[in-house]
C-alpha cells in the first residue's frame, strides 16, 4: 500500500495552517475532503465511506477491503496524524509562533486548553495576554471554538490587537466601538476574535432590547482585568455574566480581592451559566477551594529560571516646546 502525504499552502479556509500534512491519498483516496476547516487538523466523525468515489473499492493496487475496513483505516490514519497537543506550542511546533512561548507559558497555555474555565492569575509581566492569545489561536485552528470575545478596559483594546496582529496574524479581529449603530454592524461582523471595552459590553447587554452579543454562545469569552467585575451586582459585572459561553477564562494579577463577595463573583463567571440562579453564599474554606481547584497563578520569583536575562532599553524623546518650555 503506498501513501503520499501532501503539504497544504498557505491559504484561507476558515483558519490558516503552513507546511502541516493536509492530506493523505490511500489508493485514490483524498482525506483531505474529511477536513474541517482547518487545514491540517480532520474531523474523524466525517470520515466514512462517503469519501471514496462511487464504486470504489480498492485500498491500494491489487488490495481489495470492504468499505468499513477502509473507513477504519482511514480514521486510523487522520488520529495518527494529530500532532500533540503539547507539541503545538513549542518552538518547533506545527504553528509557528513570533517568539519562543517560555516553558511556563506552555504550561499555562496547556492549562488553558484542557480547561473550560480558568482564572489565569500570573503576576503582571508574565504574559497573559500572549499565553490566553496561543490557547484561542490553537483552538481555532482545532476547529474546537469558531469564535471568541475577548473584554478587557478600552485602554486595552489597542494593545489587544496589536499582541494579536503579532501572535495570531491569521485570524481576522474586530474591535467593537462606535455609535450604538456602528457597534450593531460590527457584532454582526464574522470574525475569529471580537474586542470590546467593559462599559461598551455593559452598555450593548443591558440596553439593548434584543443584543447581538447574546443571540448565540461564544466559543469563549475572555475577560482581562477581570477584577472589573468583583462587584457582583454592577451593571458591567452582570452584563459580562449574561453572555453566553462556552468556555470562560479570566485574566488578573490580582486575585485575591478585599473581600469574600469579590471572589465569588469571579468564581460566578466562571462556574455559572447565564440563566443559572445566583450562586449560595459560600463559607470562607469552601471559597479558598473553589478558587485554588479554579485558578492557576504564578509569580515572578516562582518561574525565574524561565525568565530571559533583563534587557535595558534607552529610547530618547524629543520634548516639544512647551514641555522644553
Amino acid at each position: 500500500m503506498e501513501f503520499s502525504v501532501g503539504i497544504a499552502k498557505r491559504e484561507q479556509v476558515g483558519a490558516f495552517r503552513q507546511g502541516v500534512p493536509a492530506y493523505v491519498d490511500v489508493g485514490n483516496w483524498e482525506l483531505g475532503r474529511a477536513m474541517r476547516h482547518t487545514v491540517g487538523w480532520f474531523d474523524y466523525d466525517t470520515l466514512d465511506d462517503s469519501l471514496l468515489a462511487p464504486g470504489e473499492t480498492s485500498v491500494g493496487e491489487g488490495t481489495q477491503a470492504p468499505l468499513s475496513d477502509a473507513a477504519d483505516l482511514m480514521r486510523r490514519l487522520a488520529v495518527a496524524l494529530q500532532p500533540p497537543i503539547a507539541a503545538i506550542a513549542t518552538p518547533d511546533g506545527v504553528l509557528e509562533w513570533p517568539a519562543p512561548l517560555l516553558p511556563y507559558q506552555r504550561e499555562g497555555v496547556l492549562a488553558l486548553l484542557s480547561r473550560r474555565a480558568l482564572l489565569l492569575a500570573d503576576s503582571m509581566g508574565l504574559g497573559k495576554t500572549i499565553q490566553a492569545i496561543a490557547a484561542l489561536r490553537i483552538l481555532i485552528h482545532q476547529g474546537e471554538i469558531e469564535s471568541a470575545l475577548v473584554v478587557c478596559p478600552a485602554s486595552l483594546v489597542t494593545q489587544w490587537r496589536r499582541e494579536l496582529a503579532r501572535w495570531a496574524g491569521e485570524l481576522k479581529v474586530v474591535p467593537v466601538a462606535g455609535s450604538p449603530s456602528e457597534r450593531g454592524h460590527l457584532w454582526r461582523v464574522p470574525a475569529h476574535v471580537k474586542l470590546v471595552g467593559y462599559e461598551t459590553l455593559r452598555a450593548d447587554v443591558m440596553d439593548l432590547r434584543d443584543s447581538p452579543v447574546l443571540h448565540k454562545p461564544w466559543g469563549a469569552v475572555i475577560l482581562d482585568e477581570a477584577s472589573r467585575i468583583k462587584n457582583r451586582r454592577s451593571a458591567v459585572s452582570v452584563a459580562c455574566k449574561r453572555v453566553p459561553r462556552e468556555r470562560r477564562w479570566a485574566l488578573t494579577g490580582t486575585p485575591l480581592e478585599n473581600s469574600i463577595e469579590d471572589v465569588a463573583s469571579l468564581l460566578e463567571f466562571l462556574l455559572l451559566e447565564p440563566d443559572a440562579p445566583p450562586a449560595q453564599p459560600l463559607e470562607l474554606p469552601e471559597l479558598k477551594a473553589q478558587l485554588h481547584a479554579n485558578q492557576l497563578r504564578r509569580r515572578k520569583e516562582d518561574v525565574l529560571p524561565d525568565l530571559p536575562a533583563k534587557r535595558i532599553v534607552d529610547v530618547v524623546i524629543e520634548l516639544p516646546p512647551q514641555q522644553r518650555e
